[in-house]
């Protein structure tokens, strides 16, 4: 079990129009994972819900998305994880 609350980087990045997200979480928790973008509107909920305590890996599409630079944002109790993505068309 992760001990920390952790949200590494997307892979492959830049992408199109496909990529994996990677996040730990330490403990059970309500788990957020939003796609902001470069103005800081919410462009899309990839994850709400409650999580077991474990490594995820998310297999993200974009396919609504215009080419850009983008932030995921994982929030779990009361903590904020961020990285920046580039989506290439």
């Amino acid at each position: 079990v992760p001990g920390i609350l952790d949200l590494r980087q997307n892979y492959p990045n830049p992408f199109n129009p496909s990529t994996t997200i990677v996040f730990d979480i330490p403990r059970r928790a309500m788990v957020e994972l939003v796609v902001v973008d470069v103005l800081g509107r919410i462009v899309d909920r990839v994850v709400k819900r409650e999580m077991d305590a474990g490594r995820y890996r998310i297999h993200y599409q974009a396919h609504t998305l215009s080419s850009g630079t983008y932030f995921f944002y994982l929030s779990a109790e009361n903590q904020r994880r961020v990285k920046k993505f580039i989506l290439s068309r």
